[in-house]
């Protein structure tokens, strides 16, 4: 098992570039419920993926680990942690949704801080408390909403 890991992260700090997907879009949710998802991001190191919700939940995916083997089965551990977005230090609950890693803002300024974020900026630049990085898009956020507020979400794919 040591050995998968150890190749993993070898493989994991092997790349060096930041890749910037654009377009938000309204998807269906784990719920079945419309929401608003930024487009999956690779980070700065291979196989390591980030996407957002409108409520700025940050989600990281690490091809071929699921949250719950790496947490060897607790699915209901919550750590907490700080994630840099764009410099400005968030504090975040971090657990597991379903094979994903998601990092929700724990105060209503930080999350209101994200929100404002993808509003003004034309990107957002993440660093997790692990130092995996990645850029996410505001390109898209403000229409992909409008459609969801408007009712208009029966175009949604299920992600």
């Amino acid at each position: 098992m040591n050995k998968i890991l150890k190749l993993m992260l070898v493989g994991l700090m092997s790349s060096s570039s930041i890749a910037c997907a654009s377009g938000w879009t309204v998807k269906t949710d784990t719920s079945g419920n419309a929401a608003v998802f930024s487009p999956e991001a690779e980070g700065v190191y291979n196989g390591v993926y980030f996407y957002m919700n409108a409520q700025a939940t940050l989600f990281v995916r690490i091809a071929g680990v699921s949250c719950q083997e790496m947490n060897k089965n607790e699915t209901q551990k919550v750590e907490f942690g700080n994630v840099s977005y764009n410099e400005q230090q968030v504090r975040v609950k971090v657990l597991c949704a379903g094979d994903d890693i998601a990092m929700m803002p724990v105060t209503n300024k930080g999350k209101n801080f994200i929100l404002n974020q993808l509003e003004t900026t034309p990107e957002v630049h993440i660093i997790t408390p692990k130092g995996r990085e990645a850029i996410i898009t505001s390109k898209g956020y403000t229409e992909a909403l409008e459609q969801l507020n408007s009712g208009d979400s029966h175009k949604a794919t299920a992600i």
